[in-house]
């Protein structure tokens, strides 16, 4: 990947988390509804990315990422926090969107 990419890449997910901070401001939006619109704010950073990194250099920077990841796990016991705020519970099957799944990159769109 050149410079140029890991910048437009990281210009793609600063919008991302600014969508998904607007979302999770609006009052009149129910959790699942949030939660829908996160899944697609997310849809479209993927589809954004892809279309600027050719797929082989995309998928050798996720598995770079991935075992920085597992050779530098979280420490035990660190709480996730969800895409609006608030803890994520051991239990995840809740449709709340405090419980939603931390949303990682280095996943392929397949593995989603």
């Amino acid at each position: 990947m050149t410079p140029d990419m890991v910048n437009q890449r990281w210009q793609i997910e600063d919008q991302q988390k600014v969508r998904i901070a607007e979302v999770c401001t609006e009052p009149s939006t129910s959790a699942q509804q949030k939660h829908d619109k996160i899944d697609q704010i997310h849809a479209d950073t993927d589809r954004s990315i892809a279309h600027l990194i050719p797929g082989k250099e995309l998928a050798a920077f996720n598995k770079c990422q991935a075992d920085l990841e597992q050779r530098n796990p979280k420490p035990a016991g660190q709480k996730q926090l969800g895409p609006c705020g608030g803890f994520i519970p051991p239990d995840s099957g809740s449709t709340d969107v405090a419980a939603a799944p931390e949303h990682r990159h280095n996943a392929t769109p397949a593995n989603r």
